[in-house]
């Protein structure tokens, strides 16, 4: 593989990672009563890797872009 697409792939697979970690919190909340202590943190967990994934989604849209010119 090109070195200038080491790095793109590289991104790619953590936002994989992330939109993974997203689901997964995702997936345990309901299992979770609202009273609990850990509900909270979970929530924003799932919260926080959606922004983070997203972020480096633009980043990887971008990338993508700068390489085709």
């Amino acid at each position: 593989m090109p070195a200038k697409y080491c790095g793109a792939h590289s991104l790619l697979f953590q936002v994989q990672r992330l939109a993974q970690y997203e689901q997964y919190f995702q997936s345990i909340l309901p299992e979770r009563r609202h009273d609990r202590a850990d509900h909270e943190d979970i929530s924003r967990a799932a919260a926080k890797a959606k922004q983070v994934s997203d972020i480096l989604n633009i980043s990887h849209l971008f990338y993508k872009r700068r390489i085709k010119e």
